[in-house]
């Protein structure tokens, strides 16, 4: 998977296969409504997020005047800069706790 280098790419990325299926399962099961919903009903929101990403992503890329796109392009590598940090603060902290002791850390097995 190579990542989007521009916010024009990251719009296309968001209607694609690899962006729904960690939407699905990375972002929606941490959400404890989701989790808890009948099977029937992830069944349709996954669904729907399926058919709605694309769908959004494709009316970006047509809609959005080109001097926002221009200017967004412009920000988008502080923003995915801060996006990984944000990141590697989530994955510090589950495997080495809110103190940082490295000496304790909780690899997944």
């Amino acid at each position: 998977m190579e990542l989007p280098n521009s916010f024009s790419e990251f719009l296309v990325f968001i209607g694609s296969p690899t962006f729904i299926g960690v939407i699905v399962s990375v972002v929606l099961v941490k959400w404890a409504w989701f989790v808890n919903l009948e099977s029937q009903i992830k069944f349709w929101i996954v669904g729907g997020v399926s058919v709605l990403l694309p769908i959004i992503s494709r009316a970006l890329i047509i809609y959005l005047p080109a001097g926002a796109l221009e200017f967004i392009n412009e920000w988008y590598p502080t923003i995915v800069i801060g996006m990984g940090v944000w990141v590697s603060s989530q994955v510090w902290n589950k495997l080495f706790g809110l103190d940082g002791a490295v000496s304790e850390a909780k690899f997944p097995e």
